[in-house]
């Protein structure tokens, strides 16, 4: 669902009508795919839709159904929260924006932060921080 909001957006996974202003030819790290740089609108599609990805998982872990679903939610935020972290560093460093952009990249950065600081708590918390 996140790709498709972005794609509603007029953002792609190659290129952007409006939010991503960097052009196409410009290669960022990506969070996921780690074979090849990728276009800012691509990072941005990774990011955003991993980052909805660790907040479902976040709301799991506040009521998993039995300590094997807990461990396994544990593991999966070990795995995604320092990849978002580092995606989280690429856009804010990185993202060019329109008008409209800056309040979109803003806002999702902010949503961002709060996720990745609950993850790495809750990482923390149960020993597996780093």
């Amino acid at each position: 669902m996140a790709h498709q909001k972005l794609r509603a957006l007029g953002v792609s996974f190659e290129s952007a009508r409006r939010i991503v202003a960097n052009s196409p030819s410009e290669q960022f790290e990506s969070p996921i795919r780690k074979d090849r740089k990728r276009a800012m609108t691509a990072v941005l599609h990774a990011q955003y839709s991993f980052i909805h990805v660790t907040a479902l998982d976040l709301k799991m872990l506040a009521e998993p159904s039995s300590e094997r679903e807990r461990q396994h939610i544990l593991m999966l935020l070990a795995r995604n929260v320092p990849r978002m972290k580092s995606g989280y560093e690429v856009l804010a460093q990185n993202i060019k924006t329109d008008e409209a952009g800056r309040l979109f990249i803003d806002a999702f950065l902010k949503w961002s932060c709060a996720v990745l600081q609950q993850g790495q708590a809750e990482l923390d918390a149960a020993g597996y921080g780093d």
